[in-house]
């Protein structure tokens, strides 16, 4: 009697675990949870750390009136920019990001509507940005970040 209890609780649990694979589940926003000031602090910190980086890098290489001495340096760090960027936009499934944390990392917006901040990434005396962060908002929390590349890869 025992052995037909433990048979039958064995495959309902195979059967509900089965079900249950090929089903996936998002997060609603009830449950996303809210970046830490800590994890806030230390994303904006190498955003900034990056971005400072290049520029040192460009005003040495004009010091230098040699183009391109840092260019694998260079390159790395852009490589390290955009891999920020994008674990942001894949933590958008579970993180929930207000515009004030948003604000915290990345600085002041190149432009800003009720909606849309843009943040336009330049280097040193260039003029163009080299990246830009498109970031839609949804009641003051962020629904949707992308990035891209312009032409203008001054950087290089």
């Amino acid at each position: 009697m025992v052995k037909k209890y433990i048979l039958l609780i064995f495959v309902l649990s195979s059967f509900f675990v089965s079900a249950q694979k090929g089903k996936e589940s998002y997060a609603s926003t009830l449950n996303k949870r809210k970046l830490s000031r800590t994890e806030i602090k230390v994303t904006a910190n190498a955003i900034d750390s990056i971005k400072r980086n290049l520029n040192r890098m460009i005003m040495f290489e004009k010091e230098l009136h040699q183009r391109n001495y840092y260019l694998n340096e260079k390159t790395t760090l852009v490589e390290e920019l955009i891999s920020i960027v994008k674990s942001l936009k894949q933590s958008l499934e579970v993180v929930v990001l207000s515009e004030a944390d948003i604000k915290n990392m990345f600085g002041k917006p190149s432009h800003k509507t009720e909606t849309v901040i843009l943040y336009e990434i330049e280097t040193y005396q260039s003029n163009c940005p080299f990246m830009q962060i498109t970031i839609q908002l949804q009641q003051k929390l962020v629904s949707k970040l992308e990035y891209q590349i312009t032409d203008c890869q001054r950087w290089k």
